[in-house]
């Protein structure tokens, strides 16, 4: 089923989920990006460190501790976001995306390629298209040049795929994310295979990896206040049963500064 008319939707925002976000002031870096999950403890608590690379690494879902807690929707109904409302204390903007799958455990130091044993498979958007990789820090590797590349399964299901090579940040602190670019002419990710960098960063560190679909985006350019986006600025995006929504500060400075908002999940 899906929200067709305005009958529909005028009957799903008024009985909609509520959820109310709260982050406080994180360190960051003007122009980087972070999980706001990880970065800080907020109103949903904090996440975890994903399951290690040895392990297959993990598949996210909407129960997931410190990720925005979403009621799966009744019989065959879909879900939407039906509004988002933010209030920040510095300019900058929130992208949200649905957190499929990461692994952590990866090794500043090491130069031959990292695999991630046995990776599970995910049900949600299974065939990958519009899925992004990311690298994601735990604990901070060290401040030695090196590039990072990661080998991938495309959403065409071919194997063997290489991420862009990408200087990896120095000494990344933790709960940074890094956004890496696909191999020409692909449309997605089915499964992450492994890691390589050129050289040691020369501290091992804890390093993950990260496969996430983005959903939509917010901003409030003016400080502290109230910015309001309904369903038709959003263009009413749908969520996948089970997503796991991941808060993706883009930052305009070192901190976030405190974060309150909203966002409405509706179904039909």
């Amino acid at each position: 089923m899906a929200i067709t008319s305005i009958d529909k939707l005028a009957a799903a925002l008024g009985s909609g989920q509520h959820r109310f976000l709260i982050y406080p002031t994180g360190t960051t870096v003007a122009g980087g990006f972070a999980n706001l999950a990880r970065l800080v403890i907020g109103a949903q608590g904090q996440a975890t460190v994903p399951t290690v690379r040895g392990s297959g690494g993990q598949v996210h879902n909407q129960g997931d501790a410190g990720y925005v807690p979403i009621t799966a929707p009744q019989g065959g109904n879909t879900l939407y976001i039906g509004r988002a409302a933010i209030t920040m204390a510095l300019a900058g903007g929130i992208a949200w995306y649905d957190r499929l799958y990461s692994a952590s455990g990866f090794d500043g130091t090491l130069t031959t390629a990292q695999t991630i044993t046995a990776p599970p498979s995910y049900s949600r958007n299974a065939n990958g298209v519009g899925a992004q990789i990311f690298i994601e820090s735990y604990t901070a590797v060290g401040a030695s040049a090196s590039n990072v590349t990661v080998q991938y399964t495309n959403s065409a299901g071919v194997s063997g795929r290489n991420t862009v090579a990408e200087t990896i940040i120095a000494s990344m602190p933790a709960h940074r994310l890094q956004p890496l670019r696909l191999q020409a002419g692909d449309l997605g990710v089915q499964s992450i295979q492994s890691v390589t960098l050129s050289a040691t960063t020369s501290a091992a560190g804890n390093f993950g990896v990260v496969v996430a679909v983005p959903v939509f985006e917010i901003a409030a350019p003016v400080i502290n206040i109230p910015v309001v986006y309904d369903y038709a600025q959003l263009s009413l995006p749908a969520l996948t049963t089970g997503a796991c929504l991941m808060p993706v500060h883009m930052g305009t400075t070192t901190t976030t500064g405190n974060i309150i908002g909203s966002l409405d999940i509706v179904e039909g």
